[in-house]
């Protein structure tokens, strides 16, 4: 919609080589942080509710001429083996899967400045699952809902989507081979 800055996706794959638990680990352990291309600006884990649940502060760097963006994100993770007396009613499949649920939220450390400007999240849900189908494989779905915010054209929003969402998996499975190496 005209003036609006919100990309939302959903994106399904199957992955040969892959193992499910490094790439979920990858995605959530900070430790991995390092590695990520592009690698966020600043990433910081504010506060640690539990061994589950924390709460991030990133800042993303942008090309010019757009500004940069910051997020304050409440990141939950779980596994469908390891967390059990979590109790969430996750489904009981033989093999592995695992969960990550990202939404922004407010932070008194970290309260909206002029720049960088805030960005959104508003659900970043993912289901990564071992692929009983392949040895080896794994597969997942993704949906993503941002609010970019600033200004941005609306061609640019739309072209960006689409193009971003397959570049970033494909950058995330180059370093996942960095990290994990071939499997």
């Amino acid at each position: 919609m005209e003036g609006e800055t919100t990309i939302t996706l959903s994106i399904e794959g199957k992955i040969k080589g892959i193992k499910a638990e490094n790439f979920y680990r990858m995605l959530w352990d900070k430790s991995y942080i390092e590695y990520a291309d592009p690698k966020p600006k600043e990433f910081k884990v504010v506060e640690q509710i539990n061994n589950n649940t924390d709460i991030a502060y990133i800042e993303v760097s942008l090309p010019f001429p757009m500004t940069n963006r910051d997020f304050v994100q409440k990141r939950f993770h779980a596994s469908n083996k390891d967390d059990k007396e979590l109790e969430l009613g996750l489904y009981d499949f033989k093999h592995n899967y695992y969960v990550l649920l990202i939404q922004s939220v407010e932070h008194p450390q970290y309260p909206v400045q002029k720049s960088p400007i805030r960005a959104e999240i508003k659900m970043n849900y993912w289901l990564i699952e071992d692929d009983p189908e392949v040895e080896g494989g794994m597969r997942f779905k993704t949906k993503v809902c941002q609010v970019l915010n600033g200004s941005l054209p609306l061609f640019f929003v739309n072209d960006l989507g689409p193009k971003m969402a397959h570049k970033n998996m494909e950058k995330m499975i180059d370093t996942y081979f960095k990290i994990f190496g071939k499997q």
